[in-house]
């Protein structure tokens, strides 16, 4: 999860997903499945000893291979424990994954919601959560992560839930409105 964060930072989604594809394909464990292989994500001790020449070399900028080597060798030694961030509070884990270098609040909140499933959280940082509000919330107006946090408390105690339906419905809303050439691909 972590790592997809950090592949996500300020690129569109299907280039983070582009490059986190050809990153299990090098680093991760091919598994036979049904005459199908598979790759199950990279080990911590794989991508701890990766060469950021051989990440640059996915297309991960130089800074976000250096994150993904650092969180790989912090996971590898034990400096980092994900496991005891299960029992953590929100806020101490947002403390702890910001203090990693290429770990920002957003990376932290997305962990909290989709990793740890922790169900009250709206990581209005993510600029997708921010259009998703504005459009459904404030009309379209642009807001600040601030704001969005504050229209966000409403939905306590469910807010990642809240923010999953505000996600869908503005791709639903998108969808609608995008030309039927565009959409048959013309």
């Amino acid at each position: 999860m972590l790592v997809g964060t950090i592949s996500a930072q300020q690129v569109n989604l299907a280039f983070a997903f582009a490059t986190r594809v050809r990153l299990v394909h090098r680093y991760g464990t091919p598994v036979e499945f049904d005459g199908l292989t598979v790759y199950a994500f990279p080990t911590p001790a794989a991508l701890a000893t990766a060469p950021v020449a051989a990440l640059r070399a996915m297309q991960f900028s130089e800074r976000k291979a250096e994150y993904i080597v650092g969180l790989a060798r912090d996971l590898a030694t034990g400096a980092l424990d994900l496991g005891a961030m299960a029992c953590a509070s929100d806020d101490a884990v947002v403390t702890r994954l910001t203090a990693i270098r290429g770990l920002g609040r957003w990376s932290a909140e997305w962990f909290l919601a989709r990793a740890l499933g922790r169900p009250d959280v709206c990581p209005a940082d993510d600029l997708g959560v921010r259009r998703a509000v504005e459009t459904l919330c404030f009309k379209g107006r642009e807001r600040d992560a601030a704001a969005v946090r504050r229209r966000a408390r409403a939905w306590r105690p469910h807010r990642s839930l809240a923010t999953h339906y505000l996600l869908a419905a503005h791709a639903g809303q998108r969808r609608l409105a995008r030309p039927a050439a565009v959409a048959r691909g013309a």
